[in-house]
């Protein structure tokens, strides 16, 4: 038995094939504990879907924007043709200028395909020639799946003038979504082992659509895609507006809170229930507009009673803050201060740890 492996091409030992997941760690505190391997996984394929202007794109940004700051490659992919340079600087500053942040936005589908397997073979090649470090990896975004469209599809639009004689506007008698999920089966049948083999991430943005006449225990809303896109992500994520962060009940809004529900995972231990976390958006009032890393840290301290509190007043180590609103203040001002609280908060992470989970209400009819 100590020889079965031996004189195969393809067959190894199951230790050196299955290997344990591994992640890059995000800004997102909360979402490296919700997913239970400490930030993003590598070598696999997710979904995140949501209503319009809830944050997907933010939240996707801000995974990218924590593989350049761990010294890794990230590559944009903007169908949409919406995101500006100028309000990625606003959020990651210096790091948007970042020699491994790419972007394409893309004509068509194919021309979207040939640019991922470029970029991999790109990547690949580097390591391999010790020009990047052996352990660089790369995350890919696709900003939106629903924007890629076949270039004959194209070239059909064009000669139609956008509208077919069935009154549809795609060209193709309403069977565009179809087309899209045929490829989209295809693309993710190449993608599966080529992310494993690239060591890569690759996340895309789906849409969401309303499903007619279900009750609030049921999903009031369906991704679109195909199938194919659901069943082969390791994740599928949506991102919902939680609410707005204000001084005070009556003060002024500080920023947003969104929550992030995992509602599907292949990548640790299968949920009952999808795991929620949070993230926090400054919109400059209090601190600099962008990530408010230092309020998500703040309220698993809090959780975990890291940091303690009594009345209005917070105490962690040898400080002490009146309120929320002066602890993220003290905290963003003092980076030091704040990766060491976030380290005594993951000191706390469990891998069997009880998670907060998705309720009802994070299943109502969309109203973006």
């Amino acid at each position: 038995m100590l020889k079965l492996a031996e004189g195969f091409d393809t067959w190894k030992p199951a230790s050196e094939v299955l290997k344990p997941v591994t992640a890059v760690k995000t800004i997102f505190v909360q979402y490296n504990r919700a997913t239970r391997v400490g930030g993003h996984p590598l070598e696999r394929f997710s979904i995140i879907h949501g209503p319009s202007s809830h944050g997907k794109t933010t939240f996707v940004n801000g995974i990218g924007y924590s593989f350049l700051k761990a010294n890794h490659v990230y590559g944009l992919i903007d169908a949409e043709y919406t995101t500006p340079i100028t309000w990625l600087r606003t959020m990651m500053g210096e790091v948007a200028d970042d020699a491994g942040f790419l972007a394409m936005r893309p004509d068509n589908y194919e021309q979207t395909v040939d640019a991922v397997e470029q970029l991999l073979a790109r990547l690949v090649a580097l390591r391999e020639s010790e020009d990047l470090p052996e352990q660089t990896s790369a995350f890919i975004a696709v900003d939106s799946l629903k924007k890629l469209i076949p270039k004959d599809i194209w070239d059909k639009i064009k000669k139609l003038d956008a509208e077919s004689d069935k009154g549809s506007m795609d060209g193709m008698g309403g069977r565009l979504g179809m087309i899209q999920a045929a490829m989209n089966t295809a693309w993710m049948n190449r993608l599966t082992p080529l992310l494993n083999k690239t060591r890569t991430s690759m996340m895309a943005i789906a849409r969401e659509s309303e499903k007619p006449g279900a009750d609030k225990w049921d999903d009031q809303f369906k991704v679109q895609g195909g199938q194919a896109v659901n069943y082969d992500s390791s994740m599928t994520l949506r991102v919902l507006l939680a609410g707005y962060v204000r001084e005070g009940k009556e003060g002024p809004i500080l920023g947003e809170r969104h929550r992030v529900i995992i509602r599907k995972t292949k990548v640790a231990r299968k949920e009952d229930k999808g795991a929620v976390c949070y993230f926090h958006m400054s919109n400059g009032v209090l601190i600099p507009e962008g990530f408010d890393r230092a309020r998500d840290v703040l309220e698993l301290a809090k959780e975990y009673k890291v940091v303690a509190q009594k009345g209005s007043w917070l105490t962690w180590r040898n400080c002490r803050w009146q309120g929320d609103t002066v602890a993220v203040k003290k905290l963003t001002a003092a980076p030091e201060a704040l990766d060491k609280l976030q380290a005594d908060v993951e000191s706390n992470f469990k891998a069997n740890e009880e998670l907060p989970s998705e309720t009802p209400e994070d299943n109502l009819e969309i109203r973006g």
